[in-house]
């Protein structure tokens, strides 16, 4: 048995070394911490690409965070090289710098691309793996999950949570849901549970019926993007975006909204359009509630000029440990994968069924950017307060003291559950004021409430 575990354990260090970022392209000085990158298996003919970048704190102990990036279909390389990682690329620019706010000065930093069929998780598949709906996409993400634990078992009583945005409002509540499954099982593989402690979500589409379609026409003309009178006839006719069949006057209201929002972009409604690589205007037209998800290829509006040129690099690939039999372009969102969305469920239930149940309760803070659009705060505070849940705060003013003026606002429920806004900032959040973003996540990880 103890030569068993010997030869299991060199394995692993094996497999961990081969994963290893010995040099990382268009970086100067080299990262003074360990950057891992490879594949974790999923099954004989699936796996998922990941990048893990260890703490600069105490990497022994800090905890391990998995971020997801959305779409259904977009990368957390976006996360990674953009958002939270320890080098992101300026706008609009191939340069690629250090990023004083790195979330990995507090954490071991996860991401995967997934689900399969997402940028660098194409290796190796075929065809039939690229069908993919919440359920197989949370099933393959603790498939992966578990696959990273039996490589790196010296984090195995770290805490862990899981975090992301957008879309990930699915993905990371059904993998939360997946990991206290995982860990109630008889033999959990590898043998011992995740230390799962919670989880956030910025911008996170839950709920479908108060969410996106049907939080956008009060969002609109509270921001004053659309006319009182549209809006009325939207309130009047008791107007459902989910409606396949909607009234003439419910589509007469949802074409005068559409037409409002031409050239605005619907992450941040106060934001300009970003460039696009060839130098024209990106600009943005919201033609129906659902448009931005299943993004196919590119996100409008969103940069990710750098992005696309280093993962594309020959050099960078193999710096990565990217297969040289992946050839194909890489793609920010996936045009090939194909991805049932389950309106009717969202992950609400969740919420109610299960991770609202646990003892003691996991520590979990939905997040939102308050110009956002595409899942607008209104919709996101709606959801929240039919779970009636009491408040162990009050609704507050939340960064005067850090930042020297408001931040946002947040509140604290009961059973773990908290909600913040970063005030003027939109759908990548995280991003676009990441000083804000840093110190919510690390008040986040000492489970201190924002002040």
């Amino acid at each position: 048995m103890k030569l068993l575990s010997f030869l299991l354990l060199g394995a692993a260090l094996a497999a961990v070394s081969d994963d290893l970022v010995k040099n990382l392209p268009w970086v100067s000085p080299q990262p003074k911490f360990a950057i891992y990158s490879g594949y974790l298996t999923v099954s004989s003919t699936k796996s998922i690409h990941y990048m893990y970048v260890e703490s600069q704190n105490k990497p022994a102990t800090d905890p391990v965070v998995l971020w997801l990036n959305g779409g259904p279909g977009c990368s957390s390389m976006e996360g990674m090289f953009y958002e939270n990682g320890p080098y992101v690329f300026q706008e609009a620019s191939t340069n690629l710098l250090y990023n004083n706010y790195t979330w990995n000065l507090y954490a071991n930093m996860l991401y995967f691309e997934s689900p399969v069929g997402v940028g660098f998780s194409t290796w190796g598949n075929v065809n039939s793996n690229l069908n993919q709906n919440d359920v197989q996409s949370a099933a393959d993400n603790m498939d992966a999950l578990a696959f990273f634990y039996s490589k790196y078992s010296e984090l195995k009583d770290n805490p862990f949570y899981i975090a992301g945005e957008s879309y990930a409002g699915i993905y990371v509540p059904y993998l939360a849901a997946q990991v206290l499954d995982y860990n109630g099982a008889k033999k959990p593989k590898p043998p011992f549970p995740i230390n799962l402690k919670g989880f956030m979500v910025g911008n996170g589409v839950t709920n479908w019926n108060v969410d996106v379609g049907n939080a956008l026409p009060y969002f609109a003309w509270s921001h004053n993007l659309i006319g009182t009178n549209t809006y009325t006839q939207w309130v009047q006719n008791s107007c459902n975006a989910n409606n396949p069949k909607p009234s003439s006057a419910c589509a007469g209201a949802l074409d005068e909204i559409n037409v409002q929002m031409t050239n605005i972009n619907i992450y941040d409604v106060y934001r300009a359009c970003d460039y696009t690589p060839n130098g024209s205007h990106s600009k943005r037209l919201y033609t129906s509630w659902r448009s931005h998800f299943g993004l196919k290829d590119s996100v409008p509006c969103v940069d990710n000029e750098g992005l696309n040129a280093y993962l594309n690099n020959n050099t960078v690939r193999a710096a990565l440990n990217i297969p040289k039999t992946f050839t194909a372009t890489w793609e920010l969102c996936s045009n090939i994968l194909n991805y049932t969305v389950d309106y009717a469920t969202g992950s609400y239930g969740l919420y109610q069924t299960q991770l609202l149940k646990q003892t003691p309760p996991l520590n979990m803070l939905i997040y939102s950017g308050d110009t956002d659009a595409a899942v607008p705060t209104n919709g996101t505070m709606t959801w929240l307060n039919m779970l009636n849940l009491p408040n162990i705060t009050q609704w507050r003013q939340w960064g005067n003291e850090v930042f020297g003026q408001v931040a946002g606002y947040t509140i604290n429920f009961a059973q773990g559950l908290s909600f913040t806004t970063i005030k003027g900032t939109g759908h990548m959040s995280i991003e676009w004021k990441r000083p804000q973003g840093q110190y919510m996540f690390q008040q986040f990880l000492l489970g201190n409430p924002l002040h």
